[in-house]
């Protein structure tokens, strides 16, 4: 989840690096961008969603780790895994790990090891598998997003907003994954013998339903 405080360990920035290594860390922030459209797509998720909360989560850098709080960001995996194997004092009550800061106090079981939690591609298939039954949850993504940090409302907002804004794929209208469903308000029978007149709204019609043509069937 997003930091209070970073701690750059034995590093300024990515910018200050010698050749290799500044190529090295290029290549390396382009990868949380690249799994979170691949499982954008493997879970049919609404393109860019993921990425922007990669954006949000950890600035699309895969060697990050938020501790008690505290954002920890490592040139390397092999960094990354050293640091966060090692026993700490006091031990930490939660970790978010990776380019979607996966929460090993909420997702205790999402992997098998700290290995695989900071790998970008696990890490990102388990935050798309979690999105997707968010919103299987709320029918809505907006709100699915929120879920993903926090569910308590302020927090939920706030970070719904952020990711919002970040979002630059965000269907201008709703995102709707089913049909809707319909109710027959009326039933009526047309002058021509054998054919029923189906007048439909969309259900709720509480809900503001708007009234549809009516649909002409063969009565059975």
């Amino acid at each position: 989840m997003p930091s209070r405080s970073v701690r750059w360990l034995g590093w300024v920035g990515l910018f200050v690096l010698a050749t290799p290594a500044r190529a090295q860390a290029v290549d390396d922030r382009s990868v949380c961008q690249q799994v979170g459209r691949a499982a954008e797509q493997a879970f049919d998720l609404p393109p860019g969603v993921l990425v922007a909360i990669g954006k949000a989560e950890s600035a699309q850098w895969p060697w990050t780790a938020n501790v008690d709080g505290a954002a920890e960001m490592y040139r390397s995996k092999a960094e990354a895994l050293e640091a966060l194997t090692r026993v700490r004092s006091p031990r930490p009550a939660n970790m978010d790990i990776g380019c979607f800061q996966i929460s090993m106090r909420y997702h205790p079981n999402a992997f098998a090891s700290m290995d695989q939690a900071l790998d970008p591609a696990v890490n990102a298939n388990y935050a798309a598998q979690f999105l997707r039954t968010l919103h299987e949850r709320t029918g809505d993504w907006p709100r699915a997003i929120g879920l993903y940090h926090s569910a308590t409302e302020t927090l939920e907002a706030d970070y719904r907003n952020r990711v919002m804004a970040l979002w630059k794929d965000a269907p201008a209208e709703p995102v709707v994954d089913e049909a809707p469903r319909w109710r027959v308000i009326s039933i009526g029978v047309a002058v021509q013998p054998g054919v029923r007149v189906w007048s439909l709204s969309t259900m709720p019609a509480a809900v503001g339903g708007v009234s549809l043509p009516r649909v002409i069937t063969s009565q059975r």
